[in-house]
């Protein structure tokens, strides 16, 4: 871990490890310190819900994004067991309301999605080209606009692809995205089997690539 100062306060320790208690599948997190008080180990517990290099890194990106702290993957261990979730859990997560698509003179598709949590909705919109790898592309897009809604930030995701595929002799639409952190450039991969609607199987596609990175953003 780098930091500017020699030592880490009591008080900062505690913040670091209630932070880090709130990420997906993290249930205890503690730090320790040498004798000039420099994080040398950070031993984490976690459920199985999530692989372990990925909780590294959540890890990693929280602290830089609210303590401007960065952690060395070396000195994180990671502890699975299988853990019920804390009854105190309150992670939100978005879900597929309305899915409109219309298209214009000229061929061009114009796609608006309307994501929900609790009672909140949060719409994003996208347009562009009436072809069919463009619909879907412009629908995923749309559904990126909202998420981003949601989060109050812009520009962290783009929909890099997305295609369908037969698995298990079903036909499942796959949804990629990028993520642009402080960090790292993630790509975050979402399947769905085609549900007989393909606009909204693309948006649950979408939601399934992004919905446990956003737990993580929203703290």
């Amino acid at each position: 871990m780098s930091q500017e100062k020699p030592g880490v306060l009591p008080e900062e320790v505690s913040e670091y490890e209630g932070l880090l208690c709130k990420l997906p599948g993290i249930v205890q997190a503690r730090f320790i310190l040498d004798e000039e008080r420099r994080p040398v180990e950070l031993h984490i517990l976690a459920d199985r819900s999530r692989n372990p290099k990925q909780i590294v890194r959540d890890v990693q990106s929280a602290m830089v994004a609210r303590f401007g702290v960065e952690v060395d993957h070396r000195i994180i261990s990671v502890a699975q067991a299988d853990l019920p979730l804390p009854a105190s859990a309150n992670i939100s997560r978005l879900v597929c309301g309305e899915v409109l698509g219309r298209v214009s003179r000229g061929g061009r598709f114009t796609a608006r999605v309307t994501l929900e949590e609790g009672d909140r909705e949060f719409i994003g919109e996208a347009a562009g080209s009436d072809l069919p790898y463009n619909k879907r592309m412009i629908v995923a897009q749309a559904t990126i606009m909202a998420v981003e809604s949601f989060l109050g930030q812009r520009d962290l995701f783009t929909v890099t692809d997305v295609e369908s595929a037969v698995i298990a002799g079903q036909q499942a639409i796959l949804v990629a995205i990028a993520l642009h952190d402080q960090q790292h450039r993630d790509l975050l991969i979402g399947a769905v089997c085609d549900q007989g609607d393909l606009n909204a199987t693309v948006v649950k596609a979408t939601l399934d690539a992004v919905n446990r990175r956003i737990q993580v953003l929203q703290i």
